[in-house]
């Protein structure tokens, strides 16, 4: 399956949801959105209210850079261990797409589909054989009787239909338990022993050979858990795995690097009656999501509690900014915007909305993982709306038990550091509403424009406590005049750290976007900081500040330089001259790379540039296409205009509709 298609699915899911204001299989009650809290019953922190929040077109997309592309002195930062510091073996807990499901039969063995293909995924598992055609057969003649009369006419059932059958794979029962059985690969031994096919797959999420260059590949392990499990066992398979890992590299601790939903497994871990807080050397949270993401709670909330549901949000920049980060274009997103009105808006809500009910039922409500998801200050409103029968009774347990996990996480993590000695520290993405970035069809919730996040994290759940403002706003002024020390402020005045649960070793970074393989500097400071090289934001301010800011050099990580190197080892069929050009550009890009401090430099365009150069002339590219951008603008515009003019005549309905 196309990573296309699964994006194109995905966005329509959330838009499906994006309308849900009624349910037909689910509660419909609506209910008011939880005011944040602090997050830890020690720590302050949360969204100053008072605020400005942006109107849906004031967020701009992020510009991957906003400082010139020239490379400054700063002195590089190797990636090597100061004096004598043990090291111990890191077992990175991954996030969500970086554990691959396998659909199984009882005995275990992997079930193929009619085209012979795995049914596999990290997200999302949908049967795409014969596709077409069951999309065809169900939803054809229903939407030609609904376009000619205008009325539904079966389409939303058939949608509904559509649905259940597209996320039949991974459905739940109501006791969270999955309806089909499902297998993980998992990795018993270190990243040394992994397949070539896994090694590189693991490389490309987090591109951390350096620290593998140093520690070696066989103190490197990756703990894998489904996406439809229990999180709680989760937390308890992790404390029997970090005694093998023990075993086989004869230690007594570990490092543990939880990103993203590794979050989760770490708030259990730390919680499990027989965690041994010893075993643990150093714990690193990147991106993790600690205290939940609003954006799952808000599609639980649903209705115009949980959804940006005013007319001008859909019908106007919604839908061209998820097209624009598929295709590079929104012209495209506001052509649907037409195209849909040849529905009538009553009929498009039930089709939306019967779609919404579909993915509900199969694939959030009866997760525990999902519910994993939801901050702790949201949960018991949203528990009470859905899980308070008899049938999720089971469901409920796990999920209350989560629920204490995660609220006790504040406090397990200052025991750890204070009473057994474990470094913890945290990096996190800011400045960046859910519209930002590759999911920008989670922008469809209404906490889009309330949050500081990375896309998809919140910064008081990443931090732990962190006080902010709305992306792209400053803390109010009041707000900054009752702080006795104001060096926790970010230089935009868009959060205070000093809310966070442990300031002092919380670095934040402005524009970081949650997929923080993309951004090397990410790496390479999670890694000086499990290697014992930054103690705290003070170790070394010059290249690893406590504020930073973005730089995307995944094309020089995961394209650009391992080609090249792949020429330079076996040179064959390359001239001297294009030989020393491809060296040439990898010095340099390795140089940018070294070059940690985003505000004082920057040269990813000009490092990518010079190795697009050096590849073209080794034969491996072709040369540039010619920049088709004026026709695409001109196209773009002419389509805004459109839409624009339908909506100023017709408002947000149909064409059909009428007064």
């Amino acid at each position: 399956m196309s990573k296309r298609f699964l994006k194109s699915l995905s966005a329509f899911v959330v838009i499906a949801i994006f309308f849900s204001v009624f349910s037909i299989n689910i509660a419909p009650t609506i209910i008011g959105s939880a005011v944040q809290e602090n997050v830890a019953a020690n720590a302050g922190g949360g969204v100053v209210e008072d605020a400005e929040v942006p109107a849906a077109d004031e967020t701009k997309p992020v510009a991957e850079e906003e400082k010139e592309d020239t490379v400054v002195k700063a002195a590089p930062m190797a990636v090597q261990p100061k004096g004598t510091t043990q090291q111990y073996p890191l077992i990175v807990l991954p996030g969500i797409s970086q554990t691959i499901s396998y659909l199984v039969d009882e005995n275990g063995e992997k079930i193929l589909n009619a085209d012979g293909q795995e049914l596999k995924g990290g997200l999302l598992i949908i049967d795409t054989a014969g596709l077409v055609g069951k999309i065809f057969k169900t939803v054809f003649f229903p939407l030609v009787k609904t376009l000619i009369s205008q009325q539904d006419a079966g389409l939303s059932e058939a949608v509904y239909e559509l649905g259940l059958d597209l996320f039949s794979t991974q459905a739940s029962k109501p006791d969270g338990t999955t309806v089909n059985r499902f297998a993980i690969d998992e990795y018993n031994y270190p990243l040394s022993e992994f397949s070539e096919e896994d090694k590189d797959y693991f490389y490309r999420q987090l591109p951390m050979q350096d620290y593998c260059d140093v520690v070696g590949e066989e103190n490197v392990y990756v703990f894998s858990f489904p996406l439809l499990g229990n999180p709680i066992e989760n937390g308890e398979k992790l404390h029997e795995f970090i005694q093998m890992v023990k075993e086989q590299r004869n230690t007594d601790k570990v490092n543990l690097a939880a990103v993203s939903m590794g979050g989760t497994v770490l708030a259990s871990y730390l919680n499990y009656e027989q965690a041994d807080y010893n075993d643990i050397n150093c714990i690193i949270n990147v991106v993790a999501l600690l205290n939940g993401t609003d954006i799952i709670a808000d599609f639980l909330t649903r209705g115009y509690e949980g959804f940006n549901l005013e007319d001008q949000f859909f019908f106007s920049e919604f839908l061209p900014r998820i097209f624009e980060e598929m295709d590079g274009s929104p012209a495209l997103g506001y052509a649907v915007n037409i195209l849909l009105r040849i529905l009538p808006r009553k009929v498009l809500e039930s089709v939306i909305t019967a779609a919404a009910d579909a993915a509900f039922g199969q694939l959030i409500v009866n997760s525990p993982q999902f519910w994993a998801m939801i901050p702790n200050d949201r949960y018991d409103v949203l528990a009470e709306k859905y899980l308070m029968d008899e049938e999720h009774a089971i469901l409920k347990e796990k999920t209350d038990a989560f629920h204490e996990a995660q609220a006790a996480l504040p406090q397990n993590l200052l025991t750890a550091r204070d009473e057994y000695g474990v470094r913890v520290g945290y990096i996190a993405g800011y400045n960046l509403t859910y519209l930002d970035g590759d999911y920008n069809f989670f922008g469809a919730v209404k906490s889009t424009f309330k949050n500081s996040s990375d896309a998809i994290i919140d910064i008081d759940s990443s931090t732990l406590g962190a006080t902010f403002a709305p992306a792209g706003k400053e803390l109010p002024q009041d707000y900054l005049d009752s702080l006795s020390d104001t060096s926790f402020v970010s230089p935009d005045k868009n959060i205070d750290l000093s809310t966070a649960l442990m300031p002092e070793t919380t670095w934040a970074i402005k524009n970081q976007h949650h997929e923080v393989g993309r951004n090397a500097t990410v790496i390479r400071l999670a890694v000086n900081f499990v290697i014992g090289n930054l103690q705290d934001v003070y170790s070394d301010p010059v290249n690893f500040p406590q504020f930073n800011i973005t730089r995307f050099t995944n094309t020089l990580t995961r394209n650009y330089i391992p080609k090249a190197k792949e020429i330079i080892d076996n040179p064959v069929d390359v001239s001297p001259e294009v030989l020393a050009q491809l060296v040439d550009a990898v010095d340099y890009a390795n140089a940018v790379l070294d070059q940690t401090n985003g505000y004082v430099s920057n040269g990813v365009k000009e490092a990518e540039k010079k190795l697009f150069d050096a590849l073209v002339a080794a034969g491996v590219f072709e040369p540039a296409k010619e920049d088709n951008s004026k026709t695409n603008s001109i196209l773009t515009s002419i389509l805004k205009l459109a839409n624009d003019a339908i909506m100023k005549f017709y408002g947000a309905r149909g064409f059909s509709d009428h007064d």
